[in-house]
């Protein structure tokens, strides 16, 4: 089997992950000050807290990265006939 990479769906979850970490080592430092987020994960960060939506930024992006390496199952030619 070989391994086909999605290649938008691994360069969004690394983005995405990288911005979260970027995030969080700025809350760390108190650098932070106030940032923008869209409305969704702005209700996110209201109802759970700014930690627990953090870990689940993390845990999504680094969920986005796994799944773009998707186990495809080439057939040869023998089997294709």
């Amino acid at each position: 089997m070989k391994r086909k990479i999605e290649w938008q769906t691994l360069l969004f979850g690394i983005f995405w992950t990288g911005y979260t970490l970027f995030t969080l080592f700025q809350y760390f430092n108190g650098t932070l000050g106030s940032f923008r987020v869209p409305k969704i994960i702005a209700l996110v960060y209201d109802s759970i807290g700014f930690m627990p939506t953090m870990i689940l930024q993390l845990v999504f992006g680094l969920f986005l990265i796994f799944i773009a390496f998707s186990k495809k199952e080439e057939k040869n030619d023998k089997e294709k006939e």
